[in-house]
């Protein structure tokens, strides 16, 4: 962790190399960021999650792939 943000490396024995971020924005707001290298290409990501009280977050992201497909989600995570 480097002033408030976690950052990471990692490799596997399938070649790929992995790296990600992620720190808060606000009192309830993170943001989380990755990255893959692998043999197919590259994928990366980025989420941005809200804080809404009571074990609730709204968790939004957005994913581009190997291909150069993009995909994106919203939705509700509770924590019980």
């Amino acid at each position: 962790t480097v002033s408030g943000v976690s950052l990471g490396l990692g490799f596997n024995e399938l070649d790929e190399t992995v790296l990600t971020a992620s720190g808060s924005i606000g009192a309830a707001t993170s943001v989380a960021f990755g990255y893959e290298d692998n043999d197919a290409g590259g994928r990366y990501g980025i989420q941005v999650a809200q804080d809404l009280g009571g074990n609730v977050s709204l968790i939004g992201d957005v994913l581009n792939d190997e291909n150069d497909v993009t995909t994106m989600g919203l939705g509700v995570y509770f924590n019980f």
